[in-house]
C-alpha cells in the first residue's frame, strides 16, 4: 500500500454512494492497515516517511468520528479496520503505525463509543451481515488475550487523563465509568490486580488526588459492565 492510494481511496469515500461507498472505506483500512505494518526500512529509498505518516495519521485520525456513522455497515467497517490495525501492528516500535497513533487512545475510542447510551445497535437482520457489537466484543477478547497490556495501559490513560482534567470527578464521571468498567470486564483478577496498583502508583507519583490503596482503585473498574 501507498500512501498516494490511500488519498485515492479516501476521495472515492467522500464521493462515492452506497455500495462504492462502503467498498472504498475497507479498501482504505485495508490499505492503511497494511501500510501501518511497514519500517522505514521496508521500504528502502521508495518510501517517503514522513509522507506515509502524514497520510496514515489522516486515516487513524477520521477513523474515531466513523464509529458514529449514520449507518451500521460503515460503522462496522471502521470497528474491523481500527481492531485490525490495533490487534495485528507490528511488534517493532519503528513501524509506522506506532509513529502514527496512540493505540491506548484507538482502544478507549472503542470502549467510550459502544458502552455510550444511544449507540447504534443493529437489527436482527442487519448484524447477520454487518455483526457490529459482536466485533467489538472480539477486538476486546482477542486483546485480552493476545495484549493483555494494552487494556490494563488502557484503563490507566483513560482515568488519569481524567482525573489530571477534573480531579477525583473523573472517578465517578459516567462516561469513564462505563468505559473502563467494559475493558476491564474482559481481565482476569491478576490483570485487574496489576492494573489497580499500577494506576495507584500513577496517583502516588504525579499527586493528582490523595492516594488511595489497591482496593479502591479496584472498586472503581468493577462491576464488569458490558454493551448495550
Amino acid at each position: 500500500a501507498s500512501a498516494k492510494l490511500l488519498r485515492v481511496l479516501s476521495t472515492a469515500f467522500h464521493v462515492e454512494k452506497p455500495p462504492l461507498r462502503q467498498m472504498a472505506l475497507a479498501l482504505l483500512f485495508d490499505g492503511a492497515f497494511a501500510l501501518s505494518r511497514a519500517t522505514p526500512e521496508d521500504g528502502g529509498t521508495h518510501l517517503d516517511v514522513d509522507e506515509a505518516v502524514g497520510e496514515l495519521s489522516a486515516v487513524v485520525d477520521a477513523a474515531p468520528s466513523l464509529l458514529y456513522a449514520p449507518s451500521v455497515e460503515e460503522q462496522t467497517i471502521a470497528v474491523l479496520g481500527l481492531g485490525k490495525m490495533v490487534v495485528h501492528r507490528a511488534p517493532s516500535e519503528a513501524c509506522l503505525f506506532s509513529q502514527s497513533t496512540d493505540a491506548e487512545a484507538l482502544v478507549a475510542e472503542l470502549a467510550f463509543r459502544y458502552t455510550a447510551p444511544g449507540a447504534l445497535t443493529p437489527t436482527a437482520e442487519q448484524a447477520k451481515a454487518w455483526p457490529l457489537l459482536e466485533s467489538v466484543n472480539e477486538i476486546f477478547a482477542t486483546l485480552a488475550l493476545a495484549r493483555k497490556n494494552e487494556l490494563c495501559n488502557t484503563i490507566t490513560w483513560v482515568l488519569l487523563d481524567g482525573i489530571e482534567q477534573t480531579g477525583a470527578r473523573a472517578v465517578n464521571d459516567p462516561r469513564r465509568q462505563r468505559c473502563v468498567r467494559y475493558i476491564a470486564s474482559f481481565l482476569d483478577e491478576s490483570a485487574l490486580l496489576a492494573t489497580a496498583k499500577v494506576l495507584r502508583l500513577n496517583l502516588q507519583e504525579l499527586a493528582l488526588l490523595p492516594t488511595p490503596d489497591v482496593d479502591e482503585v479496584l472498586r472503581w473498574l468493577g462491576p464488569s459492565a458490558t454493551l448495550p
